[in-house]
């Protein structure tokens, strides 16, 4: 397979795309983790720090309050919520969709696992228990070479009906790990570069909500991922950039191309969606935004 990096590969290969015949099915897990640990004890993007340079401080109780409701609101689009264990140093183990990247196997037929290497020392040690969950669910592991930094589902995302991978890198993830991604995995893989230390994440600025249409925050991409993205999407959606970088209004969850989940702050983005007829639910996760995170970082989507 490919690096479709270039406006004009991805175009081609999207009309002979010669996986197409084959078939995925739809994925309706989500593993999660309980916030009992979560706190912010460091910071390793701007989000984590006030104004005068402090760390910021979580109410443990309300977000706890505000992950039981997400959970209920994944459990109401018909998902099925697993709980993991969380471990009490590692207190950003709660943002589940970094440690670690599945996808369907199209030669085997079956989910298999990539292993994410978190760049900041202070998140590397939550990967084994991560590895201990997909060892006992009997998931085929891979590894990414070691020197490259790799940030699971918070740097990959897979679309199931076209069978590609975006990739984003520059922040956290190797500018090597699109190709590797490629390699391992198997799909053709859609590079695109972030610039914008804001959104350090590809999921905190890229939402896909099926083939056709995507959420974007376009000032987190360099000019050639944005030309990627256009050619990759009818409808491309801009996130207003307040509603962006304060609200996170791009780390949303689309399981199945109409039921969005999204913090009930973004009230510009959840009005342009009602609009174009997405079931919209909104959720507070205010005291995960202190983090960095929201609705797309608190799980890991499975099969």
């Amino acid at each position: 397979m490919a690096i479709l990096d270039t406006p004009d590969l991805l175009r081609q290969w999207t009309i002979a795309n010669p996986l197409s015949v084959k078939t995925i099915p739809q994925r309706n897990k989500i593993l999660m983790l309980h916030p009992q640990h979560y706190k912010i004890s460091y910071a390793i993007n701007p989000h984590m720090r006030l104004p005068d340079g402090k760390l910021k401080q979580v109410d443990s109780s309300k977000a706890t309050e505000q992950w039981k409701k997400l959970v209920k609101s994944l459990e109401n689009c018909g998902l099925e919520v697993e709980i993991m264990d969380s471990q009490a140093k590692f207190p950003d183990m709660v943002f589940a969709a970094n440690q670690s990247f599945v996808y369907w196997n199209l030669n085997t037929n079956r989910p298999e696992v990539l292993l994410s290497n978190m760049k900041h020392s202070e998140r590397q040690g939550e990967i084994p228990y991560f590895e201990e969950y997909f060892n006992a669910h009997d998931y085929k592991i891979h590894k990414i070479p070691q020197e490259l930094s790799f940030e699971g589902t918070g740097d990959a995302s897979i679309d199931i009906e076209r069978k590609v991978i975006f990739a984003g890198y520059g922040m956290r993830s190797h500018p090597s790990t699109p190709s590797r991604l490629c390699e391992l995995t198997g799909y053709p893989v859609v590079p695109l570069e972030l610039k914008n230390t804001d959104y350090y994440h590809l999921d905190t600025c890229f939402a896909p909500l099926g083939p056709r249409d995507v959420v974007i925050a376009d000032d987190a991409f360099s000019d050639e991922g944005l030309d990627l993205i256009y050619a990759a999407f009818e409808n491309v959606i801009h996130a207003d950039h307040i509603e962006a970088k304060e609200s996170l209004a791009a780390n949303l969850f689309c399981p199945n191309g109409k039921d969005v989940i999204i913090e009930e702050q973004n009230t510009r983005l959840i009005q342009r969606l009602s609009g174009l007829g997405y079931n919209v639910h909104p959720v507070d996760t205010s005291e995960f935004i202190k983090s960095g995170g929201s609705v797309f970082c608190l799980k890991l989507f499975l099969w």
